[in-house]
C-alpha cells in the first residue's frame, strides 16, 4: 500500500493547559501532514458488505489552537479510576483495564458494533449542552476489517458519529489501516465516508460540535493539529460522547489504549 506524505515546516506554540504523554517538550521541526481520501460505500454489516467506492483527494492543513480559545469542563487521565460520571454499554470487565498499560485506559477490541447494539465496552458520559469539544489520544493497530478504536458521539444506535483509527479492506475502496471518520443518521451510514492516510499507530484526535455543524481535527503527536476536510452539519444532537474499540471479527483481540479523554467548551 502506497502512502504519501507532504513535509511541511511548522513552527507553533503549544497549546494545551495539561501535559500529556503524546507531547514533548519541545516542538519538532518537521511534522508530516495527512492526506485524506473520500470514497462511496455501504457500510459492512456484522455478515456482509456492498462497496461502490468512488475516491477523491483532499488535503488537511495545519491549525494552531491557542490555549485560551476554550474552557477544559472534563479530563481523565485515566490513572488508577475512572473518574465519576462515566457508564458502560455492555461492559465486559475482562477486556478492558487502567493497569494494562500505566496512564492510560486500555479496551480489547472485541466482536460488535454500535448500531447494532452489540459492541461491548462502550465508555460514554453526557455531553455538554451547546457547542463542545471532545479529545483523545489513540493507540491501536488494526489489521483486518473492520476493526476500529476511537472517539464516539452518540444520540442513539441509530444516530451517532465514530471517529478514530480503524482498518477497511482495499477491495472496498478503502487503504487498509488509516483514520475512519462513520457518520450514521437514521440507521443509515452518511456518504461519502472519509479516511485519512496515517502511518503511525498513535493519533490524537479532537471533535468541534458547534452550532449543529461537525469538524474534526487531528494530530500525529498532540502538538500540531490539522484541520481535516470534514466539516458537515449534523441533523441529531449527540446525547452521550465517549471511546469504542470493536467491530473485531477476528478471534484475536487486539488492544487499544487511551491516553486521556477531555471535554471542552469553545469561547
Amino acid at each position: 500500500m502506497k502512502r504519501h506524505y507532504l513535509i511541511v515546516i511548522a513552527i507553533f506554540v503549544l497549546i494545551s493547559g495539561c501535559t500529556i504523554d503524546l507531547q514533548s517538550p519541545t516542538a519538532p521541526a518537521f511534522v508530516e501532514e495527512l492526506s485524506s481520501t473520500l470514497t462511496q460505500s455501504s457500510f459492512e454489516t456484522e455478515t456482509s458488505a456492498m462497496f461502490t467506492p468512488t475516491p477523491t483527494v483532499a488535503v488537511a492543513t495545519p491549525e494552531i489552537f491557542p490555549a485560551t480559545d476554550r474552557v477544559v469542563i472534563f479530563r481523565d487521565e485515566f490513572a488508577d479510576r475512572l473518574e465519576n460520571g462515566w457508564e458502560w454499554v455492555n461492559e465486559d470487565p475482562s477486556t478492558w483495564s487502567l493497569s494494562a498499560m500505566r496512564g492510560s485506559l486500555q479496551i480489547q477490541s472485541e466482536f460488535g458494533y454500535v448500531q447494532f447494539g452489540s459492541a461491548k465496552n462502550v465508555l460514554l458520559r453526557d455531553a455538554p449542552e451547546g457547542n463542545f469539544i471532545v479529545e483523545t489520544s489513540i493507540n491501536f493497530l488494526a489489521r483486518d476489517a473492520d476493526q476500529f478504536a476511537g472517539i464516539v458521539l452518540l444520540e442513539s444506535e441509530n444516530d451517532f458519529i465514530q471517529s478514530g483509527l480503524g482498518y477497511c479492506a482495499e477491495a472496498s475502496g478503502c487503504i487498509q489501516d488509516a483514520f475512519y471518520i462513520d457518520t450514521f443518521e437514521n440507521g443509515s451510514l452518511m456518504l461519502p465516508r472519509e479516511f485519512f492516510s496515517f502511518e503511525d499507530t498513535t493519533l490524537s484526535v479532537r471533535i468541534l460540535f458547534q452550532d449543529g455543524n461537525l469538524q474534526i481535527f487531528t494530530s500525529p503527536n498532540g502538538l500540531v493539529w490539522y484541520r481535516t476536510s470534514f466539516e458537515r452539519p449534523l441533523s441529531f444532537k449527540p446525547l452521550k460522547v465517549g471511546l469504542f474499540a470493536g467491530q473485531n471479527t477476528d478471534p484475536a483481540l487486539i488492544p487499544a489504549s487511551f491516553a486521556y479523554f477531555e471535554i471542552s467548551i469553545p469561547k
